[in-house]
């Protein structure tokens, strides 16, 4: 049994502006991810081990705690207003209108979309007497959205850390999809199986990562294209030992190192596009990379694990996985040569760690 989380960011307007808000909810939103998959992993390897449980009625558990987890969902307390269906269409900033837009720079991405929409059509609080028709309101509803699309990957930083996202969370899910079948592939007959454990573990291992990447304050902006291409080559090696390896416990460590240098570097690409998300799109933008994840996973099963294709047993499909990774890292070691370069050119100090969070 193994457990996932199905992981959901919401836009609320309670959140902070601050880089360091943006922190501490990634870091909220992935312990409360992983102390789900700790309690899963407990509960399917007690179960297992003490034979109290089949494999087959582990499917059961699961689907009760689903169902569980959707009735659970309706009692909890709803959202004051929506971001983008209860946003009076009149509304108007105070701040005065800028002479121009540059939507790439991080101050422009915390100007509210509505803002901007009425900014473009010349409202004013004199035009809002009558109550907008439907067709009004979803064309206000799509015009927000498609602004706050473009607000965000118009924004280098923003699309450069959502590439990797979305790169090394379809490759993640891919791995560990098909890991059981890689790890029953190793076991010998009688063996004593530990998935469970192995999963628990590594949730604490990562939760620990996560935590303790979330502490340090380094410049990302400059070093996190070099950093992020060294632990994808990191990942690559790990998972061709993994398909090579027929030993047990060889396979358990490379998986939960891979897993744990994963979710250290996406609490950091989660963390870096939060501080540069206007408040309002954080689900939005967060939702598209998943969404993008999903689709690339998908294309990907279909390629490598389909019978329609390739069709390729368990072992070889990690060597692709391997070489996934491995091209991924080579991608992002050439921005990490390309940021250098340009930050050599512009006379600037290198520096390796940051004084201070920078606030939007």
């Amino acid at each position: 049994m193994r457990p996932v989380g199905n992981l959901f960011l919401h836009s609320n307007r309670t959140f902070e502006r601050s880089a360091r808000c943006a922190n501490y909810f990634v870091l909220a939103w992935c312990f409360h991810v992983v102390r789900g998959r700790f309690t899963a992993g407990i509960t399917s390897q007690l179960t297992v081990s003490t034979n109290l449980l089949d494999y087959h009625q582990l499917n059961y558990v699961s689907l009760l705690a689903l169902g569980i987890a959707t009735i659970w969902s309706f009692f909890l307390p709803p959202l004051g207003q929506s971001v983008y269906l209860h946003r009076p269409i009149g509304s108007v900033s105070n701040e005065p209108a800028p002479s121009k837009i540059d939507i790439g720079s991080p101050n422009q991405t915390e100007r509210s979309s509505d803002q901007l929409f009425n900014l473009q059509q010349g409202t004013s609080l004199n035009n809002i007497e009558k109550e907008p028709s439907l067709a009004k309101k979803i064309k206000h509803v799509y015009y927000l959205l498609w602004k706050d699309f473009l607000l965000a990957y118009s924004n280098s930083y923003v699309l450069k850390w959502s590439l990797w996202w979305t790169l090394s969370t379809c490759g993640f899910m891919q791995v560990i999809n098909y890991v059981q079948v890689l790890w029953q592939s190793s076991f010998e007959e009688a063996a004593k199986v530990y998935n469970g454990a192995v999963e628990a573990a590594l949730t604490i291992m990562g939760a620990l990562a996560s935590f303790g990447v979330g502490k340090l304050k380094l410049n990302w902006p400059i070093i996190g294209e070099g950093t992020s291409s060294i632990i994808a080559l990191i990942q690559g090696i790990l998972l061709f030992i993994a398909a090579q390896t027929h030993n047990i416990w060889i396979s358990y460590t490379a998986y939960v190192i891979f897993s744990v240098a994963y979710q250290a570097m996406i609490t950091v690409a989660s963390s870096e596009i939060a501080k540069h998300l206007s408040e309002d799109s954080y689900g939005l933008i967060f939702g598209m990379n998943t969404l993008v994840a999903l689709l690339e996973q998908s294309l990907l099963t279909f390629l490598i694990s389909g019978s329609q294709v390739f069709g390729l047993a368990v072992r070889p499909q990690y060597v692709v996985y391997g070489c996934y990774f491995v091209v991924l890292s080579v991608i992002f070691m050439i921005m990490a040569v390309h940021t250098l370069v340009k930050h050599r050119r512009s006379n600037k100090q290198f520096n390796l760690w940051e004084s201070r969070l920078s606030t939007p």
